[in-house]
C-alpha cells in the first residue's frame, strides 16, 4: 500500500508540475537569470514576459476570431442549425492556472508557452548541431557537442508531445487551439536567431554546451550591430612616424649572437 501511495503521489506531483509549467519556467528562467547571469535565461525571461503576451493577446482579438468567423459562415451556408462550439471543454481551476485563459481563448497563454519555449530551445541545440568547425577543433570536441545538441533537441520535442497530451487529454484544450499554437514554436526559433545575430551563440546558449565544446573562434566572431549607431567620421589620412622601429626579443637574441 506504501509503495501504491509513493506511485499516486509521484504522478500527482508530476501532472501538477505539467499543469503549471508557464509559471515554473517562467520563474525558473528569472532565478537562472539573476543567480548566474546567464544571457540566454534572461532573454528567454523577457520574450516571455513581453513578446509571447503580446502574441497571444493579437491571436484572440484578431487572428482566432476571424478565422472562428469565417468557419462558422461557411458551415452556416450548409446547415442553419449546426454551429462549431469553440468554447473549452473543461473550465475547471486546473485548466485556468499559470495565465491560461478559460473557454474561447485560442490559443490559450499555457500552449503559446509551452511551444515558444520548446521552439527556442529546439533551435538552441540545433544551431549548436550545425556550427561549423574550425582548425581550433577537435574531433572529440566535435562529437560531444553534437551529442549533446541531438539530446536537446529529441528531449524539447519529447517534452513538447508529452505535456501537450496531458494538457488536451484533460480536457483544457482543443484542437484548434493546439493549431493556433503552432506558430508560437516558429516564433521561438525567430526568437533565438534575433538573439543569435545580436550576440555571439555561446552567450544565448542555454544548455552551457557552447562555453565547454565550442572551439575559440566563436568568441572572436564579431556580433551583429543591432542597434543604431552614429556615424564616426575618421582621418584616413595615412601617418608617418618618426619613432625608431621597435627592437623584438627575436631581434635582440640575434643581434646579441652576432647575427
Amino acid at each position: 500500500m506504501d509503495l501504491l501511495r509513493t506511485l499516486y503521489l509521484i504522478k500527482e506531483f508530476l501532472v501538477a508540475g505539467i499543469q503549471k509549467f508557464p509559471l515554473i519556467i517562467g520563474s525558473t528562467s528569472l532565478l537562472l537569470a539573476c543567480s548566474t547571469a546567464n544571457v540566454g535565461y534572461t532573454l528567454l525571461f523577457v520574450s516571455l514576459i513581453f513578446v509571447v503576451p503580446i502574441a497571444v493577446f493579437a491571436c484572440n482579438k484578431i487572428l482566432s476570431p476571424a478565422i472562428i468567423f469565417i468557419v462558422n459562415f461557411i458551415v452556416g451556408l450548409f446547415s442553419t442549425t449546426f454551429k462549431i462550439d469553440w468554447t473549452a471543454s473543461n473550465n475547471a481551476a486546473v485548466c485556468r492556472a499559470a495565465g491560461a485563459v478559460s473557454g474561447g481563448a485560442f490559443p490559450t497563454y499555457y500552449m503559446a508557452i509551452l511551444f515558444f519555449v520548446f521552439g527556442f530551445t529546439f533551435w538552441n541545440g540545433y544551431s549548436i548541431y550545425t556550427y561549423q568547425s574550425n582548425s581550433d577543433d577537435t574531433d572529440e570536441k566535435v562529437q560531444a557537442r553534437k551529442a549533446h545538441a541531438i539530446i536537446g533537441m529529441i528531449s524539447s520535442l519529447i517534452l513538447l508531445i508529452i505535456f501537450g497530451i496531458v494538457r488536451f487529454m484533460s480536457g483544457c484544450e482543443r484542437g484548434f487551439g493546439i493549431f493556433m499554437s503552432l506558430p508560437f514554436f516558429g516564433l521561438g526559433i525567430g526568437m533565438f536567431e534575433l538573439f543569435k545575430f545580436c550576440g555571439l551563440i555561446r552567450l544565448v546558449d542555454l544548455y552551457g554546451v557552447g562555453s565547454r565544446l565550442l572551439s575559440k573562434s566563436a568568441t572572436n566572431d564579431p556580433a551583429g550591430v543591432c542597434f543604431p549607431v552614429e556615424n564616426v567620421v575618421t582621418d584616413t589620412t595615412p601617418t608617418t612616424s618618426t619613432s625608431p622601429p621597435k627592437t623584438t626579443n627575436v631581434n635582440q637574441l640575434l643581434s646579441f649572437s652576432g647575427k
